[in-house]
């Protein structure tokens, strides 16, 4: 039975795994990098679960977290958090010994360093945008639409009642036209960058939605994730 909710302490670590699971391209970390699993958790569902955890809804099926949808309603005090408490936490971790970094660390940094030269420096936070989506379901539930469906109902909610109007998704996928998708739900392309990694091809978006516009926009975008291969078929819009 699907069950989407809002998130509670003891799916910490079902969060946790599922970003882990879905690191790479949708697929597992390690098939990307060798650093810890639980660094590469902390820098990125840490602020969500333990300091916004309100802004955090999940989808379960017989009670496994299969997906989540995790939500900033103030982007400075996202930077905050992970500048003064989550990244000395993480070296701390480094340092001790619980944490390890793997020799792969070597070749993201190239890899970072080189697409940096060639497009230009990340702008991760666009000027009036005070807001961050950030999306993840396991391999072989993503088309569970419903779960998709409810998750943004819930989300538009709870950013509206934090005052948040302009929101920043950032988008690490191989789909064929991510723009196009993206544009249906209401979210314009800031910047694009084509990558490669281990020999698969796919796109780094930095994707931005104003939520009063969005408005009436909401019930289209329920249906895309509501209908069956709603994101492959292009004539139904």
């Amino acid at each position: 039975m699907l069950t989407v909710k809002q998130f509670s302490s003891e799916y910490r670590d079902g969060v946790r795994k599922v970003c882990i699971d879905t690191a790479y391209f949708g697929r597992p970390l390690d098939e990307w990098i060798d650093i810890h699993p639980e660094l590469y958790a902390d820098f990125y569902t840490r602020y969500y679960t333990d300091f916004e955890p309100d802004g955090l809804f999940i989808a379960l099926v017989n009670n496994k977290i299969i997906g989540y949808m995790a939500l900033c309603s103030d982007l400075k005090r996202q930077t905050e958090v992970l500048r003064n408490r989550i990244v000395p936490d993480i070296i701390k971790d480094i340092i001790s010994g619980k944490y390890s970094l793997g020799r792969k660390i070597i070749w993201v940094l190239f890899r970072m360093l080189a697409d940096r030269l060639k497009y230009g420096p990340l702008n991760l936070s666009p000027k009036g945008y005070n807001a961050d989506i950030h999306i993840n379901f396991l391999p072989g539930y993503r088309g569970i639409y419903r779960a998709w469906g409810k998750m943004v109902t819930m989300g538009y909610e709870y950013l509206m009642k934090k005052d948040a109007r302009f929101i920043i998704g950032v988008l690490f996928q191989n789909w064929e036209d991510p723009e196009e998708k993206m544009n249906l739900l209401g979210f314009k392309t800031f910047q694009k960058r084509k990558t490669t990694i281990k020999g698969k091809n796919g796109w780094f978006l930095i994707t931005g939605c104003d939520l009063k516009e969005w408005q009436e926009r909401l019930p289209k975008a329920i249906a895309i994730f509501t209908r069956k291969k709603a994101m492959n078929i292009k004539k139904e819009y």
